[in-house]
């Protein structure tokens, strides 16, 4: 499970994911909420159900954002603003 929530994690980081999501989040008019949504998932074989994983990717934006420098709404936002 650790391994599926850090490959989540290291999905949601890639800007190409970031630059779509905070795009999607800035305009709330046209998207019910930010798009790629990503799930983890895992398999438990002892009863064959697909069970999805509770990440809290806001917990890994607020601690990893400036590592990362990974995007928010308002971010996206401020860089078309001024284009």
């Amino acid at each position: 499970e650790l391994n599926v929530i850090e490959q989540c994690l290291n999905l949601f980081k890639t800007g190409d994911v970031q630059r779509r999501r905070a795009e999607t989040s800035s305009r709330p008019d046209e998207y019910e909420c930010a798009f790629p949504r990503i799930h983890g998932m895992v398999f438990e074989p002892s009863d064959g159900i697909l069970r999805k994983l509770p990440i809290d990717f806001r917990h890994y934006l607020k601690k990893y954002k400036a590592v990362y420098q990974m995007y928010e709404s308002r971010d996206f936002k401020a860089s078309h603003e001024g284009a």
